[in-house]
């Protein structure tokens, strides 16, 4: 129980930007100590809750931190996460994504191996004796806020102890006197009779032999390993003393756990339980999917898009049939299970194969295919708070196309790649939608020209990979590195362990890794894929264990610990299966299919931060207009012990 001089969390209320929604932030920080061993690491603990107007935040966030100290009118900052700040000011560059659930976060502050958090917090903060945490959070709507006050970083109970490590005790003298017993002398002839009861004597005979031991194996020596790191001897012996407490690296021994006992498994036949004498008793079965409300939802259509606005699922466009397209759309919210329309006012054209990405604030639409066959080089931004439409300039804007792709970088469009009526292509621009104006991409050595290619975008970098090549689908791929929103460079991928060429595939981006899975190639249907480390130039095969039927046309996404893998075709059928992939423990588990999911391909869909989102996309050669939802959660086994 804690008691009221030691608080374990704390509220500030968000109150220096009026004019924006206002953030509530809960948070609690755990001192993890520092000693003079230097495998303990320099991490803060912080968790904590935010809520935005009172109602629980879910999505990505990004948070920047600093520990500054106050010295009346002047402000130091002793960390930050990547050591930009500047007598407390807010750090510059890339701040921490992390994923809220329900409000829920957790970040540890100078964990390195967290994306963007460049720094640990070295021991000397803590020499300050008013250490303040000062943290900045932007929920992808609001743009980045300086949360205030300022929160005091205080001791953890017992921790005020390690104080004690610093300071000399009091009354401490040098030593001058002199020694009797087993230590005798003065401070300079300080003579050792015994060490841990053992002589000197002794001792001087340990260490002799120690140093003139050979690979002979006398009796009585210690022996050394020979030139070839072989022992000389046969069989040799060691003797341990005391309670083998300290011994490490020795393999778990424990003792049989009694009839009765229930354990839990992820799989549905456990080798290791069976054979330890466990029989399943019970299963848990994996959520179902619940199929969405159909009142006021838009008309079943195929290539169309889909964004998540951080509250409701956009979409918008996509196809009819094969000449007929659509200029409308609707907004569905989870939390009500209710669709909301589009304005069609001002819309852009009618079209499907457009790409669209969401800014934090609008929806923008751009390319694609219209009823005329052309390729468009027109968009518009949608804004859902004021259900208005805004087109986007022609001015410098690349030509028409389709099959391309859209990332947003944090502030800018970026497009490239696709096909128009003459040729596959390998350009693109930057799109600024705050300024309305387009800037052409002049990067040379771009890779070559294609269509239905993947991309993600890095923090400071486009990836792509993969599609269709004037001779065929393509098993290479380049980088575009960017500082600040210009490009500087293409640089091309490593081939080696790459995935083979394949064209409607799907990628995501982890934080570090992309992850490419499936596709087609030649018709056929694939089954693997690889993750890709942008800062190593290196490729990693996915593992194919228990993995996903082949497919292609299929939807993915990042929950942000796995990736999910969503309806799809084969050579002959849409699939409705689903599965979820770790690629920290590089397992593959399948999804819940209860509750008739709808065989689909080209799907629209979201992560909401809870849940998978679908709807639309084609069965067959039959649009397909149901909303389905899934909460991804797994299937338990319960096995008793015999």
């Amino acid at each position: 129980m804690a008691s009221a001089n030691m608080p374990s969390a704390f509220c500030i209320l968000h109150s220096a930007f009026p004019l924006v929604p206002l953030l509530l932030l809960w948070l609690a920080l755990g001192l993890v100590g520092w000693g003079a061993g230097a495998q303990v690491p320099g991490i803060l603990n912080n968790q904590g809750r935010l809520a935005i107007n009172g109602t629980s935040f879910t999505g990505l966030a990004t948070f920047k931190f600093a520990l500054v100290v106050s010295n009346g009118a002047s402000v130091g900052t002793l960390w930050s996460h990547n050591n930009t700040s500047v007598n407390g000011s807010e750090p510059t560059g890339a701040g921490i994504s992390v994923s809220v659930a329900a409000g829920v976060f957790s970040v540890g502050l100078g964990d390195v191996t967290v994306s963007n958090m460049t720094q640990e917090i070295p021991p000397t903060v803590f020499t300050n004796l008013a250490v303040y945490l000062r943290t900045w959070v932007n929920d992808g709507v609001n743009g980045s806020q300086r949360l205030a006050p300022d929160w005091r970083v205080t001791s953890v109970g017992y921790a005020l102890v390690a104080r004690t490590s610093l300071e000399a005790p009091a009354g401490a003298v040098n030593f001058s006197g002199a020694l009797a017993g087993d230590v005798t002398g003065g401070q300079g002839t300080t003579v050792v009779a015994k060490v841990g009861g053992l002589t000197a004597a002794t001792l001087a005979t340990g260490a002799t032999r120690a140093n003139a031991a050979t690979n002979t194996s006398l009796a009585g020596t210690l022996v050394q390993r020979d030139s070839s790191g072989n022992f000389a001897a046969g069989t040799i012996t060691a003797r341990f003393s005391g309670d083998g407490s300290g011994l490490t690296n020795l393999p778990a021994v424990s003792a049989p756990l009694p009839s009765g006992v229930m354990l839990a498994s992820s799989l549905a036949e456990d080798p290791t339980l069976i054979s330890g004498g466990y029989r399943l008793a019970m299963t848990s079965p994996a959520a179902a999917w619940v199929t969405g409300s159909s009142s006021n939802a838009p008309l079943a259509r195929y290539g169309h898009s889909a964004v998540w606005t951080g509250q409701a699922l956009l979409v918008w466009g996509g196809n009819f049939g094969p000449a007929s397209y659509s200029g409308s759309g609707g907004s569905y919210s989870p939390d009500a299970d209710t669709w909301g329309l589009i304005s069609t006012v001002n819309a852009p054209t009618a079209r499907g194969g457009h790409t669209t990405v969401w800014s934090g604030t609008e929806m923008i639409v751009w390319g694609g295919n219209c009823a005329s066959a052309s390729f468009l080089g027109t968009g518009a931004r949608f804004a859902p708070d004021t259900q208005t439409w805004t087109a986007i300039s022609t001015t410098n804007a690349p030509p028409g196309r389709s099959g391309h792709v859209a990332v947003w970088t944090g502030s800018r469009m970026l497009i490239w790649g696709g096909v128009n009526a003459t040729n596959l292509l390998n350009d693109g621009a930057l799109y600024d939608p705050v300024a309305n104006v387009w800037t052409t991409l002049t990067v040379t050595n771009a890779p070559e020209a294609r269509m239905n290619v993947v991309a993600v975008w890095a923090t400071d970098r486009l990836v792509v990979w993969g599609g269709e090549g004037a001779f065929g689908e393509l098993g290479t791929g380049a980088v575009l590195t960017c500082s600040n929103n210009v490009p500087l460079v293409w640089s091309a991928l490593n081939s080696t362990n790459a995935p083979a060429a394949r064209a409607d595939h799907t990628a995501v981006w982890t934080g570090s890794r992309m992850l490419v899975w499936g596709g087609q190639a030649g018709g056929v249907p694939l089954g693997d894929g690889a993750a890709y480390n942008p800062s190593a130039n290196a490729w990693q095969t996915l593992s194919t264990t228990n993995a996903p039927a082949a497919r292609y046309d299929h939807a993915a996404l990042w929950t942000g610990s796995e990736l999910m893998i969503v309806a799809g075709a084969n050579a002959s059928a849409p699939l409705a299966t689903s599965a979820a992939y770790d690629p920290v423990t590089g397992l593959w588990r399948t999804l819940g299919s209860t509750g008739s999911p709808v065989a689909r391909s080209v799907p629209g869909v979201v992560w909401s931060g809870t849940e998978i989102l679908l709807f639309g996309g084609l069965s067959g050669t039959q649009p397909v207009a149901s909303l389905q939802r899934l909460t991804p959660l797994s299937a338990w086994y319960l096995y008793r012990k015999l």
